[in-house]
C-alpha cells in the first residue's frame, strides 16, 4: 500500500496551471524530489498534498483513505511539514520551538513530558544545536534556524515528510549533513522534498518529479527521469553532463 497517492490531480494558482491528471504513486522507503523553475509551483503542490490547500480536482490518498477524510490531528501525526520560510512571531527558546513537533500527539491542555524532551534534545543534537538549546529563537543565524525547524520535523517524526527546500539557508557543509540526517530518519518511510539543485537531489533521492508548466510533468525513478534531454526541457537551457565515481553531475553549458 503507497503512503501517498494522487489521482488526476489538477492545481492551479492564479494564472499557473502546476498540473493536470497527475497519478502519482510513492511509497515507503522512497525519497521524492519535485525540480521546476521559480514559480512552476513546487510549494503550492506540497501544500495541496499536505491538506493545506484544496486541489481544483483529483484525490489524494494518505494510505488506504482519502486525506480529507482524516482529522487534522491524525494527519499531522502521519505527514510532517518544513515550510519555505517560517519566521518566529513570538519569543520562545531553541528548545521549546522544537517541542512543536510533539503537539500533534497532546491532549487539549496537556504538557510535553519527560519523553518529549528527550526525543527534542536528541534531535538537536542530531542537528548540532543541543548547546543551543536555551537560546531565544531569533538570536539564531538564518541557517540555525533552518536547522532548528528541521529538529522540529525529526521530533515529531512524521512517517512522511514534505519539505519546501531543506537545504535553504544552510552552507555547502550542513546541506550534505542535513540531507543524510534526513534519508537516514525516512529510509523506511516516505521523503518528498522540492529543490532546486539538481546535484544533491540526484545523489539523496530515488524518485524525481519534473513540473514542465502548463500541467505536464515527468515522474519516475531517477536515474530515468533525470536527464539531459529532460532537464533541457524543463529549464529551457542547455545542460551537460560529466560522471564521476559512478555519479552523473549536471550543469549548464
Amino acid at each position: 500500500m503507497p503512503l501517498l497517492k494522487c489521482n488526476n490531480l489538477g492545481i492551479t494558482i492564479g494564472n499557473t496551471t502546476v498540473c493536470q491528471n497527475m497519478s502519482l504513486q510513492m511509497n515507503a522507503g522512497e525519497s521524492w524530489v519535485v525540480l521546476g523553475k521559480n514559480g512552476s509551483g513546487k510549494t503550492t503542490l506540497i501544500h495541496t498534498l499536505a491538506g493545506l490547500r484544496s486541489a481544483d480536482n483529483g484525490e489524494i490518498f494518505l494510505r488506504d483513505k482519502l486525506l480529507h477524510d482524516y482529522s487534522r490531528q491524525h494527519i499531522s501525526q502521519q505527514v510532517g511539514v518544513l515550510f519555505q520560510s517560517d519566521e518566529e512571531t513570538f519569543p520562545s527558546t531553541v528548545l521549546e520551538s522544537t517541542l512543536i513537533g510533539r503537539h500533534p500527539y497532546l491532549g487539549w491542555m496537556q504538557w510535553e513530558s519527560a519523553t518529549d524532551i528527550e526525543l527534542a534534545e536528541q534531535a538537536l543534537n542530531k542537528m548540532r544545536l543541543l548547546e543551543f538549546k536555551s537560546r531565544d529563537i531569533h538570536t539564531l543565524s538564518g541557517g540555525e534556524r533552518r536547522r532548528t525547524r528541521i529538529a522540529c520535523l525529526l521530533t515529531q517524526n512524521p512517517d512522511i515528510a514534505l519539505l519546501d527546500e531543506p537545504s535553504n539557508h544552510l552552507d555547502i557543509q550542513h546541506q550534505i549533513e542535513t540531507l543524510t540526517i534526513l534519508k537516514k530518519q525516512f529510509q523506511n518511510k516516505l521523503l518528498f522534498l522540492s529543490a532546486h539543485d539538481i546535484n544533491l537531489a540526484n545523489r539523496f533521492c530515488t524518485h524525481a518529479l519534473l513540473l514542465l508548466g502548463d500541467g505536464k510533468y515527468i515522474s519516475g525513478e531517477i536515474n530515468e527521469v533525470i536527464t539531459t534531454q529532460n532537464l533541457e526541457t524543463l529549464y529551457g537551457i542547455r545542460i551537460n553532463k560529466i560522471n564521476q565515481h559512478d555519479q552523473d553531475f549536471f550543469f549548464p553549458a
